[in-house]
């Protein structure tokens, strides 16, 4: 959320260097996510440097990152009338609405962010996401849309856009956006899972089960796809290339929660050395 401007911290540098190393510090902090100790030093540092664009933002950006949206809000809304050109003021903004809920609000400072700054990609596909929170699906296709010919090569909007169509039953529209998405970057797991989904709507098996074992390929994480892998097999009598497709789903499965018990032991018994 906190955007450094180096030219300005540089300068910052030759015109003040307690700020300047200070503010480091801080920075450093924002890193390791230490919020409450960038809310107290930063506070301080705001006594004698008044309405410093960086300081106010770590302070709203620390609040929100330790769920105190309230107390976000307040200084993200002072920052945005301090500095009413700034589209980074904004976005921040609208992100703390959207983490309250309050998505009307949300919508309203993603789109003054993009008119302070119209090829913002990230504001686009904040946008696009909220006003499908909000059901508002046409208006989410189109920000998309626009999104796409700002940078026809970022994977989010694609996705949104093809999760969009495929919940639509636009499905030949789905699939058109998905195969420009894989032109543009074959190793995203999520544009095949999608491809697999678009081609089960399809009645095409075969083809979805390659594609959601190629999004396991790219990314292990999508094992539990091998349900619908194995839902497919099925449909087709394949019942043993189903049981296998099911084994390395119940092994995904153990394995991630071994995993889990195992990093509470392991952390149980390091508390407890520390402690002696």
């Amino acid at each position: 959320m906190v955007v450094l401007d180096k030219s300005e911290f540089a300068e910052w540098k030759m015109k003040d260097n307690y700020y300047y190393s200070e503010t480091k510090k801080l920075l450093d902090f924002y890193n390791k996510k230490n919020f409450e100790i960038i809310i107290i030093n930063a506070k301080e540092l705001l006594k004698k440097y008044q309405n410093q664009y960086l300081l106010i933002n770590l302070v709203a950006a620390s609040y929100s990152g330790l769920k105190k949206y309230d107390e976000s809000v307040s200084y993200f809304e002072k920052l945005v009338n301090l500095y009413p050109n700034s589209h980074q003021a904004k976005f921040n903004l609208a992100q703390v609405y959207e983490k309250q809920n309050q998505l009307e609000l949300a919508i309203e400072y993603y789109k003054k962010s993009i008119s302070l700054k119209p090829d913002f990609e990230d504001a686009y596909l904040n946008l696009g996401q909220t006003q499908a929170k909000l059901n508002k699906i046409e208006d989410c296709i189109s920000t998309l849309k626009q999104g796409l010919k700002i940078n026809p090569r970022y994977v989010g909007f694609y996705i949104n856009l093809s999760n969009l169509l495929i919940r639509q039953e636009k499905i030949e529209e789905a699939f058109a956006c998905l195969k420009e998405a894989l032109k543009q970057n074959p190793a995203t797991a999520e544009i095949y899972m999608n491809l697999g989904l678009v081609y089960e709507k399809q009645n095409e098996f075969e083809k979805a089960i390659q594609n959601f074992e190629m999004a396991i390929k790219h990314n292990p994480r999508y094992s539990l796809i091998n349900q619908n892998i194995a839902k497919l097999h099925e449909l087709h009598g394949r019942y043993n290339e189903a049981l296998k497709a099911r084994l390395k789903f119940s092994g995904f499965i153990r394995f991630n929660i071994n995993s889990g018990i195992r990093y509470l032991v392991e952390n149980y018994e390091e508390n407890t050395n520390y402690n002696k």
